[in-house]
Order: structure tokens, then sequence, then C-alpha cells
């Protein structure tokens, strides 16, 4: 097979060639943002990501004019991908219209925007094999420095509860099952480069310790989600990424260092209050960094033996057949036993009851042996069901929260479904399902096109296959979870796939692109503008909303006036969302100004009548007030809008025997609940 043109600018280089920094600059400045986004929840928070989000759409501008027209030699099927992401946009866009919370869809399409920046600047990046190796070492690196700090912190601080959610450790995104993806995301690419013989032999026991760390950080975060999704990503692994022998072998060794660790991992399970959290996060570093060192060692004597030890090629495609035929043999011996042994029908009745149900199994230490209990199969169902309802645009993107609330069965307020696929059909209807599917199915064809191609090596082929794995994991994680709200998650998915698509690009001075030339570089340059315009416009509104709503939110005790003045700026910004009207009647209940908090709620109300708070904060308003009559049809109306809403059913009890109610007995409430909860 004929190795990769290796006609590239000059860089620095890895060992196996120069890095084309062209590429590898602004991969490593972008990948900056998508690190920085972890660390701040995730990127959750609009503040974080309409940020990166302009900042990403400034690199794309610059390094779009200073690539002289390379962009417009993206191959085939990533223009396809492009055009087809950028519909999915723009319906996103057009959902504003008949979504019922405008604000929420208008930051829905945006985050959607943000998608398709990143996807496009990673696929017009003049990627080589050498520069892809390149990005990919530096995710992992990133992204275990990033782990190993909080990991270290979360042991010597005095409460190290802020970094655990119960026992599950959620720092630095906030959340669990997105803190297990984000450290179990970069174990692919680790485990990619620890197992070829081109990556040199230190850099090799690098990333062998690293994934193995990145997985035992992953299991802290306790997510059922990773626990059923990892063996799936594990046969798409296998699968794609060549060198079927050297990849099982490096995930043998991670995966026998992860089971010896285990028991000191679980220990974090079952501890209790913070000295004993702290103390068994200590617990685990010597054996955590014994298993690491112990792995790099294994690599390192692994990447010496490679450059003196070659089989032929024959001997390894062949032990690669038997291997796979061996796995597919065992893999199928190991289900025909489960089914025979372990009363197959009988384990997936009880596990589809457990998923059904609303509650996980109590009285276990662990969240791993809490079986399937929980509330998707409820956001599931009424997700279908308002896809069903309004099957071609949906009901608008973001939008699931307001009729799950309608609809639900169980106590949990979820804002999003906790599916990627189902985000898409319930807020986009078969349209946008359609648009996206046909953007996964060319950014796929360009990765395809890779490795049927006779241009790049076994090594470029390979950084193709790990970056296709890398973001699958992200989807098939994220297929039970909701990642897409995370651009930290999400951003580094897309550039992964970008990348991907990008490494097909038409070389420079194909007919193609001299021929298009004159009128296509015309209406690129016109087109781009536009869509940078937009973009900008799009942005900076709710992005500087957002700012004034949390600024005003962390100062209102200290003057509630200047707040409620940064609130009308955020409200007169962003025109369609009701937040700062919102936050606004918080406050001003709090400082008993009647009237400003009667006029936000009524104003919120305006902006999306759905909303069952406002009713509610209305009615006790009224009770206060002494107007009992129109305190309940207001609490009434609340109740329709979220049927199993503690807090109006009690209120409007109160009212009814004769007692007022008051925001400080609302407060109480909530406060008891929220305490439920965490139990």
């Amino acid at each position: 097979m004929p190795a990769e043109p290796t006609s590239q600018p000059r860089g620095a280089t890895l060992g196996i060639g120069r890095v084309d920094i062209a590429a590898l600059g602004p991969g490593v400045i972008a990948f900056a943002a998508l690190v920085l986004l972890a660390v701040k929840d995730g990127g959750y928070s609009a503040t974080a990501w309409y940020l990166a989000a302009l900042y990403l759409l400034a690199l794309l501008v610059v390094v779009t004019v200073g690539s002289r027209g390379r962009i417009l030699r993206l191959s085939r099927p990533a223009t396809a991908a492009v055009a087809f992401m950028a519909a999915f946009t723009a319906w996103s866009f057009a959902s504003i219209w008949w979504a019922g919370v405008k604000g929420d869809a208008w930051d829905g399409a945006n985050r959607t925007l943000l998608y398709l920046i990143v996807f496009t600047l990673f696929a017009a990046l003049p990627w080589r094999t050498v520069s892809g190796v390149a990005i990919l070492m530096v995710f992992v690196l990133a992204t275990t420095a990033l782990g190993l700090v909080v990991f270290v912190r979360a042991g010597v601080v005095g409460n190290p509860q802020p970094y655990f959610i119960g026992t599950r450790f959620s720092s630095p995104t906030g959340y669990q099952n997105a803190n297990a993806a984000l450290f179990m995301t970069p174990v692919w690419p680790a485990l990619f480069l620890a197992a070829r013989r081109e990556v040199a032999p230190l850099v090799r026991g690098v990333m062998l310790a690293s994934a193995a760390f990145l997985v035992e950080l992953a299991i802290l975060g306790q997510s059922r989600g990773w626990l059923y999704a990892t063996p799936v990503v594990i046969l798409l692994y296998l699968a794609v990424v060549p060198r079927r022998v050297r990849s099982l072998f490096a995930l043998g060794v991670v995966g026998a260092a992860t089971a010896l660790a285990w028991q000191k991992v679980s220990d974090v399970f079952d501890a209790v209050g913070p000295a004993h959290l702290r103390s068994a996060m200590r617990d685990t570093w010597p054996t955590l960094g014994i298993s690491c060192a112990v792995l790099c060692a294994i690599g390192l004597v692994w990447g010496l033996t490679d450059r003196r030890i070659r089989l032929s090629a024959n001997v390894e495609a062949w032990t690669g057949r038997v291997v796979g035929t061996a796995c597919v043999v065992a893999a199928a011996l190991l289900l025909t036993f489960s089914f025979t042994t372990w009363h197959a029908s009988h384990r997936i009745h009880r596990a589809w009851h457990q998923f059904t149900s609303e509650h996980p199994k109590t009285g276990v230490s662990s969240h791993f042996s809490s079986g399937l209990g929980g509330g998707r199969y409820d956001f599931w169902r009424v997700a279908l069901a308002e896809f069903k309802a309004r099957p071609i645009g949906g009901v608008g993107a973001d939008n699931f929260a307001l009729g799950y609330l309608e609809k639900r069965k169980t106590t949990e307020e979820p804002l999003y479904p906790h599916s990627v696929e189902l985000r898409i059909l319930a807020g986009t209807g078969a349209v946008g399902g359609a648009l996206f599917l046909g953007f996964l199915l060319s950014a796929l064809a360009g990765a395809a096109s890779v490795w049927r191609s006779r241009a790049h090596d076994a090594l470029g082929k390979g950084v193709v296959a790990a970056a296709v794995v890398t973001f699958g994991y992200w989807w098939i994680h994220g297929s039970v979870d909701w990642f897409w709200e995370f651009p930290g998650l999400g951003g580094a998915a897309f550039a992964w796939l970008g990348l991907a698509a990008g490494l097909a690009r038409a070389p420079a001075g194909d007919a193609r692109e001299r021929t298009a030339r004159p009128w296509v570089r015309r209406v690129a340059v016109v087109a781009g503008a536009a869509v940078t315009v937009f973009a900008i416009a799009s942005f900076v509104p709710p992005w500087l909303s957002a700012r004034e709503v949390a600024t005003a939110t962390d100062t209102w005790r200290a003057d509630p006036g200047a707040a409620f003045d940064r609130l009308s700026r955020a409200r007169t910004l962003n025109f369609l969302s009701d937040r700062p009207n919102l936050v606004a009647g918080a406050i001003a209940s709090r400082v008993r100004d009647w009237p400003r908090m009667r006029r936000n709620f009524e104003e919120a109300l305006d902006r999306n009548p759905r909303n069952w708070y406002p009713y509610l904060e209305l009615g006790v308003l009224d009770s206060i007030q002494g107007r009992d009559r129109e305190a309940l049809k207001l609490l009434a109306h609340a109740r329709k809008l979220d049927p199993l809403e503690e807090t109006t059913t009690e209120a409007m009890a109160r009212i009814r025997k004769g007692h007022p109610v008051t925001f400080e007995q609302l407060d109480r409430v909530f406060v008891e609940r929220v305490k439920r909860r965490l139990q």
C-alpha cells in the first residue's frame, strides 16, 4: 500500500513525520476552548458556551480567510455533510416560529449553529496523518491533565462534597453522567495511539496509562449509561480500527488494570460524609498511581519491542482474521450460555419492569447496582408522543420540558428528553431528523472514502477510525442521556467527526477546484459573510442577556435596584426569553415589591403562556392580598399545566381552608422537596 504524500509545511516532529502546523495550530486553539468549556460545567451555562461559540466563529473566519480557497477543496461527502448540517441548523431556527417557548428554541438553534461551526472548522483544516495523530494526543493529554487536577483536589480539600453528587464524581461538569462521558471520550484515541507501531514508545506508554486512568475516573461517575454504552463502543472500535490484534491487546491491558483497581475505586461508592469521602479518594491514589505506572512501562516495552520485531503483512492480516473470528465465536457462545443458564427471559422481563418504573433500587451503595429504574422510559414516551402530535416540524428546538410537565407520570422535571435522537425528532420533527441523518451519512461517507483510498496509509485510516469511534461513543451514550446540551462534550464530538471527513479532502490543484474556483469563490465569500453576520447577530444578544441575568442573580441582595435595571436590559436583549422576567418577578417577591412582581410575571406569561410557575406566584400574591377566588383560578391553571406539582396542590388546599399562603411557606415546600430527592 503506498504511503501518504509527505508534501507538508514544516513543523514539529513526532518521530513519524512533520506536523502540519496549518492544521494543528487552529485545532489546538479550538480544543483549548472546548477544554475550558468542560471546566465550566461542561459548557452548560449560556454565559460560557455563547462566548465559546463567538470565539470558534472568529477562528473559523480566520482559517477560511487565511486558507486562500483551501476550504473549497473539501471532498464531496464532506461538502454534503456541511450542507446538510447547515440545513438542519436553518430548520432549527425556523422552529422558533412554531415553538411554544421561543427563547428556549432560540438557544437550541444557536447550540446547533455552534456544532455546525465546529464541524466545518475541523473539516476545513488541512489535516494530514501526522497532524491528526498530534491532535489526538493533545486531546488525550489535555483531558488527562484536567482529570488529574480535579481528582487530586477532591482528595485534598477539607470538604470534597462539591466534587460529588452523593458519592458520584461530578466535577468538573457538575453532572455525573456527563462527567463519565467527558473522561471516557478520549479513551478510544488513547487506546489507538498506544497500539500503533509508528508512535514513539514513550508516547505509547503514556497513552496506555492515560486510557486506564480515564476509565477509572469514568467509573467514579457511576453512570449506568456508561456501563451499557461501553461494550457497544468496544465492538465498534474493534470493527473499524485497523490492526485488530494490537487493538485487542491494548484493550485487554487497560481492562485488566481497571479490574484490579475496581475494589479501591468502588470503596468511594460506600463513603458517607465528607471525611470518609476524602479518605476513600486518597486511598485510591496508590492503586491508580501504580496501575498507571505499570501500564506506562508496558507501553514503553511494547513500543521498543515493536521496533525490533516485525511480522509480515500477511501474518498480521491472518492473525487479525483469526482473532476476529475467535472474538465473534466467543461472544456467540457467551450469549448462548447466558440465555440457557441464567434464565434470560425472566431477567429480561424483570429488567423491562425496572426500566418502566420511576425509581431505581434502594438500599444499594453503588448506582451501578440500582437496576434500570428511572424516568427515562417516561421521558421517551412523552418525546415520542410530541413527535407523533407534530411529526413534520416537531414542537420546536429544546421545547420538550413544558410538554413533559403536562403529560408526565413521574416526579422528574427534565428539560430535555435524555436522548439525542428523540431530542431531534421531538424538537424538529421528521424534516429535522431527515436532515440530520443526511449529515451523519455524508460525514461517515467521507470517513469511509479515506478507508478505501490508496492515498492514505494504515495509520491515516486508523486516525479516521479513532475519530469516528470517539464521535460514536458520544452518540451511543448520548442516546440514553442529555449530552447535546453540554457543548464541552458535543463540541469535541463534532470536531472529531469533522476531522474524519476532512482527511478526505480533494488534493491541491484538483481539476474540480480549478474549474469551479471563479464562481464558487465569489458565492462562497458572499454566503460566508452572510452566515457570519447572522451568527454574530444570533449569538451576541442572548449571550449578553444571560450575563446580565447571572449578574443580577448574584448581586440583587446588595443592590436590588441595579439588579432590576440589569434584568430590564436582559429582557430587551433577549426579546424571546421569559427568564429575565421570571428572575425579576422572583426578586420582587423577596423585596415585597408587589406591583413590580405582578408586572414581571404577567410579562413572562406574555412570552411563555405555558409556564406554570408564574401562575403559581401570581396566585400566591392574590392570596396574600386577600383575593382568594382569583388566587384559586390562577392556581388551578398552574395545576392544569403541571398536574403533579406538589406546591400548587398544597397552596390550593391551604387557601380552601382559609389559611393564606406566604412565599416563605412556598420556599420551605421547595426546599423539602429538593432534600427528599437528594436522599
